[in-house]
């Protein structure tokens, strides 16, 4: 800091000087304030661009593939019966559901209790669900399978040896002559003479019962195909015998099974090479899962619940609840006045017989299965669609009508119409999304020019005013639009309601743009998404590394730092400068007070003087 001169030697205003003096000295300043603060308004202008070139590719990658280019609508004739919704990807057209029955999850009650509170005894539950769906008959656990839930899945499902024919079968073969043996990988063979055949299905009829217990035939798109018994890697089958030819199974004369692929929680994959009518399938964390010979993909969940002697019906059925079991439970007393007031009721949390519950009881005899009664079966979801009967576990159906949503509310009544569910395309959401496109692209347009803008009047300018790279930007947005062209119908911009005014930003009719979709929904849907890919792109180049938005944001901020250093500098050597003043005329003050001290010492002298 400098020092402060008293001017007491002197008698003279010498730090009022110094002052002054350092005030024309730092005139400079001002100017490089003026410009860092100009650098630092062009920084926050390209930032608040940055935000509206953001905002206009998020708005067109709303819009950038001709599916998110165009919405569907799935309107019921009966909603309180079935409900629909769609997908931009949804089929469109009409057809007629009729609901033969709802999907209905599993109830199970136990017989009379006493209460609520009353002792369970020690034993262990075992409650499973799904086990049917994926063709298991049992889920059994050991003293090492850790109490909780726990999930089981087949990530790939068994397959038989099957030989796929190439060609449709002959009906007639050479007396005595033509033959077929079936060879598996255990050895057992069988082989059979073919003889002549009225149609395919009597010859698929024959083979059926030549191959029983062996091996199995069907018929697929008009050919053959021969499976064997067991499943798995370890199944094999193989084909011989002067008939093959002639039954299209030429070059399908040996087959390798497919095998199951298993895992416990997630956990390390086990695989089952050979899959029979019961295999016992040892799992990670003491589970066993027995199959029924085919093990489907998907995924059985069980709850494994152990009891003491201190455990009550209560805590019975917290633990049946926890999150994730596969069924929950719950308590009511009936108030009927017996000494056996209380039920027990199971509930699966799933629909269907992909939610039907297995329950295994050792040592809690309230869950014991033989005292269970069923309140409600499992029940799936069964429809009739296009003269076909379907069914499902779910009341919430995706994988029927493509990008269609089903909801079955109730089930149609005896004799009553079926329901008409139309899917059209929804010109509505689509022109939302437009509409969102539009006032992205006006929102940039509009903000460049308020930044770029010079008022004569006030003879003032905005931040970025005299800037060509972002002048530039508005006039791209506008010269795509003119370059975006389609290649059906619907050829221009402007047939979907989308102009350009005379201030260089963009309107929108949405009126105009619905009826042109109902008029050309494909063709729409095409030029909309080419412009917001255009759009896309343009806002991403803008915003890249490289680009326009991302340089100028940088550049004002190196602008920016380049004036604080050189102000920071400045100070340095006003600093320096003020300092030099100070000790200048510092020294200058204390030579005049010495001076003045000896001005009044000789005029004390001469004073002192005798007069002539």
């Amino acid at each position: 800091m400098a020092s402060v001169i008293s001017g007491l030697g002197s008698g003279i205003d010498l730090q009022g000087m110094v002052t002054q003096l350092m005030t024309a000295e730092r005139a400079p300043e001002t100017q490089m304030n003026t410009l860092r603060m100009s650098a630092l308004s062009a920084q926050s202008a390209w930032s608040t661009l940055s935000d509206k070139m953001t905002a206009l590719k998020t708005a067109a990658a709303a819009l950038d593939t001709t599916t998110l280019a165009q919405a569907s609508t799935a309107v019921s004739g009966d909603s309180t019966t079935v409900t629909a919704t769609a997908t931009a990807a949804a089929q469109l057209g009409s057809f007629d559901i009729t609901v033969n029955q709802l999907a209905t999850a599993q109830q199970l009650a136990s017989s009379p209790l006493a209460s609520s509170t009353m002792l369970v005894g020690a034993g262990q539950l075992v409650l499973s669900a799904g086990l049917t769906t994926v063709g298991a008959g049992a889920i059994s656990v050991d003293d090492s399978t850790p109490e909780g839930v726990h999930s089981v899945t087949i990530s790939q499902a068994s397959a038989k040896a099957t030989a796929v024919g190439s060609s449709s079968p002959s009906l007639s073969f050479a007396p005595g002559g033509d033959d077929l043996t079936v060879t598996l990988a255990d050895g057992t063979s069988q082989s059979l003479t073919l003889s002549s055949y009225a149609t395919v299905n009597d010859l698929v009829a024959a083979l059926r019962t030549g191959l029983n217990g062996v091996a199995g035939v069907d018929l697929v798109a008009g050919q053959l195909q021969i499976s064997s018994r067991d499943e798995g890697s370890d199944a094999t089958l193989t084909l011989s015998g002067g008939a093959l030819s002639d039954l299209g199974l030429g070059f399908a004369t040996t087959a390798t099974g497919q095998d199951a692929v298993l895992s416990v929680d997630g956990g390390p994959s086990t695989t089952v090479t050979h899959l029979d009518g019961s295999t016992s399938v040892p799992l990670d964390s003491g589970i066993t899962l027995t199959s029924l010979g085919h093990l489907g993909a998907g995924t059985v969940s069980t709850n494994v619940v152990r009891t003491t002697d201190s455990s009550t019906l209560l805590d019975l059925r917290d633990a049946i609840s926890r999150s994730g079991s596969p069924a929950s439970a719950s308590t009511f007393d009936t108030g009927d006045g017996s000494t056996t007031p209380t039920r027990f009721v199971l509930s699966a949390t799933s629909t269907g017989s992909a939610g039907a519950l297995t329950v295994d009881s050792s040592g809690i005899s309230v869950l014991d299965p033989s005292l269970l009664t069923t309140i409600t079966a499992a029940q799936d979801a069964q429809l009739t669609v296009g003269g076909a009967t379907v069914t499902r576990s779910s009341n919430s159906i995706s994988d029927l009508v493509p990008g269609v949503t089903l909801g079955l509310v109730k089930a149609t009544p005896v004799a009553g119409p079926p329901t008409t569910v139309t899917v059209s395309r929804d010109a509505a959401a689509t022109a939302d999304k437009v509409k969102a496109l539009v006032d992205a692209a006006n929102a940039l347009i509009t903000t460049i020019g308020t930044q770029t803008a010079y008022n004569a009047t006030a003879k003032t300018s905005g931040p970025l005013a005299g800037d060509g790279g972002a002048r530039a930007l508005a006039g791209s947005v506008v010269e795509l639009f003119g370059n975006t062209l389609g290649t059906g119908v619907t050829k221009v911009l402007s047939q979907l309601g989308i102009q350009t005014s005379r201030d260089g930003t963009l309107t929108f009719d949405a009126t105009a743009f619905s009826t042109q979709v109902k008029s050309d929904p494909d063709g729409a849907s095409s030029l909309i998404s080419a412009f917001a890919t255009s759009l896309e792109d343009f806002a991403k180049g803008a915003l890249d590394t490289n680009g326009v938005v991302t340089t100028g944001i940088s550049s004002a901020g190196t602008e920016a730092q380049r004036r604080q250093d050189q102000i920071d500098a400045f100070e340095v050597r006003m600093t320096a400068l003020q300092a030099s003043y100070s000790a200048r005329f510092s020294a200058l003050d204390a030579a005049l007070g010495v001076l003045k001290q000896q001005q009044t010492q000789l005029a004390s002298q001469i004073g002192g003087l005798p007069i002539a």
